[in-house]
């Protein structure tokens, strides 16, 4: 569901930029993005860190809770 807090300009994005890339393209994506809510550039290395954080870590926790409640109680 990443693309529903882009509906209330509320959306957040991250983006490294190629070593073939000019600055006006870092201020083009950033201003795109920047439309539909926040932006920020950052290293190559640290878009894993991104991606876990804004990706895969809410789905996880989402995941776990789904499970973990109902168990919690039919054993309590």
């Amino acid at each position: 569901m990443p693309n529903c807090p882009t509906t209330v300009l509320c959306g957040a994005a991250a983006f490294a930029r190629g070593s073939c890339t000019r600055p006006e393209d870092g201020v083009l994506v950033s201003r795109l993005f920047s439309s539909v809510g926040f932006c920020t550039e950052v290293s190559e290395a640290e878009l894993d860190a991104v991606t876990g954080i804004s990706g895969s870590g809410p789905a996880y926790v989402s995941r776990y809770s789904a499970v973990y409640w109902p168990m919690h109680y039919i054993f309590n």
